[in-house]
C-alpha cells in the first residue's frame, strides 16, 4: 500500500512541478521541448509499477540523458541552420554593396576536391 501511495505522490508532485514550469517560462520558445521531455518522464513515472511487475529494469537517468541529448541536438541543428541563413544574407549584402547591384541566383558551392586546377 505504501508503494502505491508513494507512486501516486510522485506522479502528483511531478504534475504540479511541470505545471509551475509551464507558467514561469519567459517565452514559448522552449515550451515544445519542455512538453516533450515532461511527457516522457510522466510516461515513465506512470509505467513504473507495471515495469516493476514485469521485472524490467529501465533506468530513469538513462532515459532522461538520452532524451535531453536528442533535444539538444535538435536545438543545435536549428541554430546551425539559422547561422547559415544569416551568413548567406550577410555575404549577399556585402557583394551587392561591392558590385553595386542585386545578385541573382543561388551561390555556387566551392570546389572541395582538394586539388589545384
Amino acid at each position: 500500500m505504501n508503494e502505491i501511495m508513494g507512486w501516486i505522490k510522485n506522479v502528483f508532485c511531478f504534475t504540479v512541478i511541470l505545471s509551475v514550469i509551464y507558467q514561469f517560462l519567459p517565452e514559448n520558445t522552449y515550451l515544445k521541448y519542455i512538453k516533450v521531455f515532461g511527457g516522457i518522464i510522466m510516461a515513465v513515472l506512470v509505467m513504473q509499477p507495471v515495469l516493476k511487475f514485469v521485472n524490467e529494469d529501465i533506468s530513469l537517468e538513462e532515459i532522461i540523458e538520452t532524451e535531453s541529448m536528442e533535444l539538444e541536438l535538435e536545438s543545435m541543428k536549428q541554430e546551425i541552420e539559422a547561422m547559415m541563413r544569416y551568413r548567406e544574407t550577410f555575404y549577399r549584402k556585402k557583394l551587392e554593396e561591392e558590385y553595386g547591384g542585386e545578385i541573382v541566383g543561388e551561390p555556387e558551392e566551392p570546389n572541395q576536391s582538394g586539388g589545384e586546377e
